[in-house]
């Protein structure tokens, strides 16, 4: 069966619609384990959900779903922090003062990063390791152990 192009796009947009719903249902079933009250907002926009913790303090989080390895690096994978704009299909960077944390699903691990403005604000995309360097580098680099929700 050949699929034309719209049909093409469309499936791959499906396929994206799918991954992000699945890292969504994960986080959120993290955080319900973590005694957190999840809300979601009634209208588009930046952040995906509302963490509440048990003090009532809120978090607007944003969810990813990662499973983009880097060619140049062995045990790494990077986290993308930019959406597609629905008007002029620009790609926008996620900054501290619309979202608190970004929680990013690595389904290779089946674990969930907190990551927090500090490391998010205004970047495109944030690298973690999985396991150590082969040349041991540990300047610089950023170990998922760290993160981990």
């Amino acid at each position: 069966m050949f699929l034309r192009a719209c049909d093409y796009v469309s499936y791959a947009m499906f396929i994206n619609y799918k991954k992000g719903e699945i890292g969504h249902l994960k986080v959120e079933m993290r955080a319900i384990e973590k005694g957190f009250t999840v809300c979601y907002p009634r209208v588009e926009s930046r952040f995906d959900m509302i963490l509440v913790d048990d003090t009532g303090k809120c978090f607007k989080a944003q969810v990813k779903y990662t499973d983009h390895e880097p060619t140049e690096s062995d045990n790494a994978i990077i986290v993308s922090l930019t959406k597609q704009t629905r008007n002029t299909g620009k790609r926008k960077r996620y900054t501290k003062e619309e979202v608190d944390v970004v929680l990013a699903y690595i389904p290779k691990m089946d674990k969930i990063l907190w990551i927090g403005p500090d490391l998010f604000d205004n970047k495109a995309t944030l690298t973690f390791r999985m396991a150590p360097s082969k040349n041991n580098q540990t300047t610089g680099t950023r170990n998922i152990s760290d993160f981990v929700w």
